[in-house]
């Protein structure tokens, strides 16, 4: 060092700088705002600053700094500058709800949906853990569903109220996710989700959407599985049993009732084979497997007498499948399925912004959200929802 040097007086920047290195909060903050007052942008100044506000406890000073710049680069439209200021104040603040509006706006200007809804949701789990109150970012979650509506939202907040135990919140938004999953043709999201709403509520409507999904997968284990436990619950409902064989025989799946015939009840068992038999065109089978029903329910046994008279099946020329002789276990286990089908986030989520886009050019959400509440027996609501519409 020269003499000139060594009685040069020191800039700011270098007194700064020599602050930092010391670890002297208290000089730091005051350099620091002096010099951001000359230079606001300097973020090689604000973010010591910042540190040494929050090493002295003065975390309100810290965030609102930040908040303050993250808002002129926001002006300015530099997002990628924004984001991480944003994230910056979270980890200070987490429950920040300026930071969280302000940083879920701007990953939705960058058409990062999955990212704005993800810290949406994050924020939510963190206020229910610190036992505050919730109202403030569960409107901002609803806001949003209901203006980027996007199937895995919807399921994503359905798996957060399930562990709320708020069921039938819950129930509303799998039946959303599940009619959204199935205008996309995302059959095994469907079904996964559907398995969700059914294990809150079993509906013949929800079932029905799952024999749909059968009839478009080619999972044969599961879906008989999964088939044979909704039939089970259905015994008695001749309608929606006769609805099921037709579409199974329309997609040429009847061998996944074959293949389990033996496992099912003596009831339910001779309900089916009468039916397929008379839909294959084997009547003389079918009046056999009718007598036997005769003997166990005969109530039924009319009933299906009257539906086959009225109704007068035209056989077709099937050639009979073979009946598996292997018995499958029928029961269902339900979170061992929705397990299997969790989607991997980098084969998904990369395609939502597509999604978005094209479901709203289908059905509007407020008709959605209908039909979801009607399934559950809410007809109130979803009338007004219609009305809206209107």
């Amino acid at each position: 060092m020269g003499l000139f040097d060594f009685f040069r007086k020191k800039s700011e920047d270098e007194l700064f700088s020599e602050a930092v290195k010391d670890q002297d909060y208290m000089t730091v903050v005051k350099l620091g705002k002096s010099l951001l007052e000359k230079n606001p942008d300097n973020i090689s100044v604000l973010n010591p600053y910042v540190d040494a506000l929050v090493k002295l406890g003065r975390k309100d000073e810290a965030v609102s700094t930040l908040i303050s710049f993250a808002e002129r680069k926001l002006e300015e439209e530099y997002y990628d500058i924004a984001i991480p200021i944003l994230k910056r104040v979270l980890r200070i603040d987490p429950l920040n709800l300026k930071a969280i509006k302000l940083l879920v706006n701007t990953f939705r200007k960058k058409e990062l949906y999955y990212n704005a809804f993800n810290i949406l949701l994050d924020s939510l789990k963190k206020a229910e853990e610190s036992g505050i109150n919730l109202s403030a970012i569960r409107n901002l979650i609803e806001e949003f569903l209901k203006e980027i509506y996007h199937p895995v939202f919807y399921e994503m907040y359905g798996d957060f109220l399930i562990k709320k135990k708020e069921t039938e919140n819950a129930l509303i938004c799998f039946i959303l996710a599940g009619n959204m999953y199935m205008q996309l043709e995302n059959y095994i999201a469907a079904w996964r989700v559907f398995l969700k709403a059914r294990d809150i509520q079993s509906t013949k409507i929800v079932d029905k959407y799952l024999l749909e999904i059968i009839l478009h997968t080619n999972n044969h284990k599961e879906q008989s599985n999964l088939l044979f436990n909704i039939l089970k619950e259905h015994e008695s409902d001749l309608e929606f049993i006769a609805f099921t064989i037709s579409q199974l025989k329309k997609f040429n799946k009847l061998d996944l009732i074959l293949s389990n015939i033996n496992n099912l009840t003596p009831k339910l068992r001779y309900i089916l084979l009468t039916l397929i038999s008379y839909e294959k065109g084997k009547t003389e089978e079918g009046k056999k497997y009718l007598n036997k029903l005769k003997t166990i329910d005969e109530e039924l046994y009319k009933q299906i007498s009257v539906r086959l008279k009225s109704f007068g099946y035209r056989y077709s020329s099937w050639d009979s499948q073979e009946e598996a002789s292997k018995l499958l276990d029928g029961k269902l286990d339900i979170n061992q399925i929705i397990d299997n089908l969790i989607i991997k986030e980098e084969t998904s989520y990369g395609k939502i912004k597509q999604e978005v886009s094209a479901l709203k050019n289908k059905i509007p959400i407020a008709l959605l959200t209908a039909e979801a509440f009607m399934q559950i027996g809410n007809f109130e609501t979803a009338e007004k929802l219609i009305q809206k519409t209107l």
